[in-house]
């Protein structure tokens, strides 16, 4: 979170130094979720490219966690018509996971990204992003929860 705050060394007229403490201070007295939202506000429309720069920035790949896959095969080993899961991770490495296990035991089903409530066609798997998804490549689907004001407009609409 700290380096989100870091435009090119930017921020609100602060040189490096002084934006790299800023960011430290955000994430020590404000939390994660705190700091988020300053780091929202502060970026303005260069927020999701310093999210992305953040989060995939200096990765040279990006390959699904023994968690990831671990829930492929408990798929395959349930091999139910219909499958959802539900994640708040912000990559899609649990769609990867679960197609190279559906081909590893050549099974033809389709994986979809969802970040809604829409329902899943018979034969699919359904890996649902409730924070929403930004991945590797820059795609960005739904409404990304980083904030606590996000957390609350999640839960309730009306709220602030």
């Amino acid at each position: 979170m700290n380096r989100l705050l870091v435009s090119g060394g930017q921020i609100a007229g602060l040189d490096p130094s002084e934006a790299q403490s800023f960011a430290t201070w955000s994430v020590s007295s404000e939390g994660a979720t705190g700091a988020g939202e300053i780091a929202r506000h502060a970026l303005g429309e260069a927020f999701d490219d310093e999210l992305h720069r953040a989060l995939y920035s200096g990765l040279d790949t990006f390959l699904p966690g023994s968690a990831a896959e671990a829930l492929a095969r408990l798929y395959v080993e349930r091999s139910e018509d219909v499958f959802d899961l539900l994640t708040t991770n912000y990559d899609d490495l649990l769609e990867d996971a679960l197609r190279h296990e559906l081909k590893r035991q050549s099974l033809k089903k389709r994986v979809r990204k969802l970040t809604d409530d829409q329902d899943i066609p018979s034969g699919e798997i359904a890996v649902r992003h409730l924070h929403g998804l930004f991945t590797a490549g820059g795609q960005k689907q739904g409404t990304l929860v980083l904030s606590d004001r996000d957390y609350y407009i999640m839960q309730d609409s009306t709220a602030w």
